[in-house]
């Protein structure tokens, strides 16, 4: 495994080894490595973080989430959650009270399904144009996009929850032919994909459908922040959780990568860990400068000036009056 490991992370980087951003390290953690991370960071109020997990069963797992959430006591921005299951998905709309919950569940099968918590402080405009094609029986996904706003920071978040044993060629060329779309091109902020889409990238080498996927993502410069094995049992150990980043085209330095907290934090309540990020941000710089006022005597402005003044007052009242002061009052009443 630590050989797969170490290949695939030269593989990423030489792929993105042009490119102007640098890959977070990304490392495991315990809610108190995680919150000694989160206390060094300079700003923790001026962050964007997100939270991703495979559930398996929101119904069967709701106390243990909560809990989680209570420990680490970090108000996460985005929660998204895989493999969400069907079973009471009302119900637990009011889970976390200070989000707001969007979910899609499987046409075909109560279980999968992706929801995602959004923190109450983002407006949220459900971008239901963009549409992941994945609705036959050997390419099954479920999707959400969600477009978060704020004063200083605006983002996409989609989440995913792809099936087993489907085919990865398929989905594949589903996600491109969205990335492709008319309605996903016109998006200049930042982009987050996170979701369980069980395809193991440790296995880029052996699969070449994997390969194909990770270069056509790298094609539209989605940016893996997921780069240790997040499903990990006693006979094996894989990369299924995934998270990528695309950033925002008009403000490229948007998200502070190299001060970023990111990885997988350690947790019993399913058999996948959970995928955790923390980016420091950088607020845009006004392009307005301030600027002194001054008056421009030009020509035009000079005939400008004597025409307004020709259509205020009567010149020859002022020409024609001998007392100083009164010319003055009428030039300039009170």
């Amino acid at each position: 495994m630590s050989s797969s490991l170490s290949s695939l992370k030269l593989h990423l980087e030489s792929l993105f080894n042009n490119s102007s951003l640098s890959f977070p390290c990304c490392n495991y953690f315990t809610n108190d490595e995680f919150l000694d991370e989160l206390n060094g960071l300079v700003s923790t109020s001026d962050n964007f973080s997100m939270f991703h997990m495979n559930i398996r069963s929101l119904n069967a797992n709701h106390s243990k989430l909560f809990q989680l959430m209570v420990t680490i006591n970090h108000p996460f921005h985005v929660i998204v959650l895989s493999e969400l299951w069907s079973y009471n998905i009302e119900f637990y709309k009011s889970l976390f009270p200070d989000f707001h919950f969007y979910y899609s569940l499987s046409n075909c099968s109560s279980i999968g399904g992706v929801g995602v918590f959004v923190n109450k402080s983002f407006a949220v405009t459900i971008r239901n144009d963009l549409i992941l094609d994945c609705f036959s029986s050997d390419n099954q996904a479920e999707s959400n996009f969600l477009e978060l706003h704020k004063t200083d920071f605006n983002c996409l978040i989609g989440g995913f929850y792809r099936h087993p044993n489907c085919n990865i060629a398929k989905f594949s060329s589903s996600l491109e032919c969205l990335f492709q779309s008319a309605s996903f091109n016109k998006i200049s902020s930042s982009i987050f994909l996170s979701g369980d889409l069980n395809l193991d990238l440790l296995k880029y080498e052996t699969n070449k459908e994997i390969s194909k996927y990770i270069d056509m993502l790298h094609g539209y410069n989605f940016l893996p922040f997921s780069t240790l094995p997040t499903r990990i049992t006693d006979q094996s150990a894989s990369l299924i959780d995934h998270v990528y980043f695309r950033a925002n085209k008009k403000f490229p330095d948007c998200c502070i990568l190299d001060n970023s907290i990111n990885g997988c934090l350690v947790t019993d309540i399913t058999d996948h860990l959970a995928n955790i990020i923390v980016l420091p941000l950088n607020k845009p710089k006004s392009t307005s400068s301030a600027r002194p006022f001054s008056r421009i005597f030009s020509a035009k402005n000079k005939s400008l000036f004597q025409n307004e003044l020709r259509n205020t007052i009567s010149v020859s009242d002022i020409t024609g009056c001998s007392d100083p002061s009164l010319a003055y009052d009428i030039f300039f009443p009170l």
